[in-house]
This record gives structure tokens, sequence and C-alpha cells, in this order.
């Protein structure tokens, strides 16, 4: 299939491309934390992050930790989740708006992972 969509040395570059790992990538919940504070306290624990763009404010990049990303307090206190940086967009996209149809669709892109984006837009606090 992927040789009619590509190239032979194309598609072996995809393929290549599509066995390394993607990078760990937390989102966090901004009616909590922020960014800024939530990167120092991170850095604190060890981990070694960035921002996953411009594009993004919400997104941390991980690159090594020494403690168990998914086990910090952070994450037991819900400052922050796992989550792929492709799930921002959906979100970011359709932009919801706390009367329009689009927050019901939103919430219906990944029920256990657009919740809070979607609460973020529709009781916005400043931070």
């Amino acid at each position: 299939m992927f040789l009619t969509l590509f190239s032979p040395s194309e598609c072996r570059v995809f393929l290549e491309e599509n066995e390394k790992p993607r990078p760990t990538v937390i989102r966090v919940n901004t009616l909590k934390s922020n960014r800024r504070a939530l990167g120092q306290a991170l850095s604190n624990r060890g981990v070694n992050m960035d921002a996953v763009g411009s594009w993004s404010k919400v997104g941390l990049k991980v690159y090594d930790s020494s403690v168990p990303i998914g086990a910090t307090p952070e994450y037991l206190a819900g400052h922050y989740m796992l989550q792929m940086a492709a799930s921002f967009v959906p979100c970011m996209a359709l932009d919801p708006q706390p009367v329009s149809g689009r927050m019901a669709w939103c919430m219906g892109v990944h029920p256990l992972r657009q919740p809070t984006p979607v609460a973020r837009t529709r009781f916005r606090r400043p931070r």
C-alpha cells in the first residue's frame, strides 16, 4: 500500500521513521497550574524538558527524567497528564465556545482526554 503512495526510497525512510519511539509529551492542566510553574517544579525533581513548540502554550516535551513521569505528586494532583502532542490540535482547531455545538463534538474526540482543555476554554481564568 505504501508503495502506491511513495517511491521506494521514500517508503523506506517512512517505515524507518515509524520505528522510532515518539517523544513523551505532557499537557499542563491550566485550571490547576501553568507551564512555567509546572516546568520549574518538575525540573527540581530531575526532569529534563522543553516546550513542545511555539504553537502550544500547554505542552512540554520530556527528554529524560530521574523520576517516573507518571508518578510525581504533580501528576497525581492533576497538574498535568501524559498526552501526545497531536492530541492538542482538535480543541485548538475547534476553539470551543461556552454555548456552541462545537463543544459537544470536541468532547467526543477523546472522552477521557479532552474535557480539561474544553473546560479551560469554557471557564477561562487568568493565570
